[in-house]
């Protein structure tokens, strides 16, 4: 081998060298780095969902005051959650419930019922409130009473009153001391089993019989309360022989005076409002002036009960719903 033939190999040789090195070079690169990036890859891949806290809307709803004390009595209570006068109407609020169902006989048409009055519907506010009451709370012959052994007209406790509390003689045009027919006591509920319990007790009448001639106007009795503008009352339930009455801005009994007529043929004007808004969600239910009438007694009796803040009060007490009687 020449010297010149020798000199074109030994190029070719430390080509290949330097070939061969560059590509193991590569290699190491390589597999040095994909670790690398499959662990990064993995650290900062994120999760497909995320747990968000979601703030609640504002709501635009102002509601009324709520007196803050509340007197000290000895047997009835004041209710802790009333509303003072509002003279301004509240914004519409998005509906927060179910309608409450209230059927009616669909087979026979049912007589017309008026009382020549105009009826409006306000606003419910929603706050501190649950809208979806159970219909027990609403129509209290779902929970049922009995008769009992006690006084059948007005009793005298002892204690502090409510002077704005509402006054059932306001129940009659005439704002008569009624006839007393007969008392009961409501049952209480127990909400594990989903029935009816005991007797409620801590009054020994919770509901009583007031004689009525068939046909008379049957009205909303008046209280020192407004629910907004020149109302006092919400329409919380009716059907074709019942209605309950609210003295707060609430869709329940939970806060302030329940009232519950039975035996009164509602108009029908006032019924079909009620129907119509407790379709729509109950954002909406008829209110009621002070001594507006709701309808007719179907006979020669009504039945009434009232509730402070939930809780069945005797609805005899003089001092409480029948002052000056």
């Amino acid at each position: 081998m020449n010297s010149g033939q020798w000199a074109v190999n030994s190029v070719r040789y430390c080509l290949l060298l330097t070939t061969y090195g560059i590509l193991v070079l590569v290699s190491i690169a390589c597999a040095t780095e994909t670790p690398t990036l499959v662990r990064e890859r993995t650290v900062t891949s994120a999760p497909t969902k995320f747990a968000r806290a979601v703030e609640s809307p504002t709501s635009t709803l102002t509601p009324t005051p709520i007196p803050t004390s509340t007197p000290t009595i000895t047997l009835t209570r004041i209710p802790s959650s009333t509303l003072a006068k509002a003279p301004t109407a509240i914004s519409t609020a998005k509906a927060q419930a179910a309608p409450v169902a209230s059927p009616l006989p669909s087979s026979t048409p049912l007589p017309t019922i008026s009382v020549d009055e105009k009826y409006n519907v306000l606003n419910v506010v929603p706050a501190n409130a649950v809208q979806d009451t159970a219909l027990r709370e609403l129509n209290i012959t779902l929970r049922g009473f009995a008769p009992t052994q006690s006084t059948q007209g007005l009793v005298d406790y002892a204690g502090e009153f409510d002077p704005a509390a509402p006054q059932l003689y306001g129940l009659f045009n005439d704002n008569r001391m009624p006839i007393f027919k007969n008392v009961f006591q409501v049952y209480s509920w127990d909400s594990l089993c989903g029935c009816k319990s005991g007797l409620v007790t801590e009054y020994p009448v919770s509901l009583i019989s007031l004689a009525t001639s068939p046909g008379e106007v049957i009205r909303a009795p008046r209280s020192g309360y407004y629910i907004g503008q020149d109302f006092q009352s919400f329409v919380i339930y009716a059907d074709t022989e019942r209605i309950a009455l609210n003295y707060t801005r609430e869709a329940n009994p939970i806060r302030g005076y329940t009232i519950y007529i039975e035996g009164v043929a509602i108009d029908t004007s006032l019924l079909a409002l009620y129907q119509q808004a407790n379709s729509a969600g109950r954002n909406q239910l008829p209110a009621l002036q002070s001594w507006q009438a709701v309808g007719r007694a179907k006979g020669n009796e009504i039945l009434v009960a009232i509730r402070d803040a939930g809780a069945f009060m005797d609805p005899r007490s003089r001092k409480d719903w029948w002052h000056g009687r």
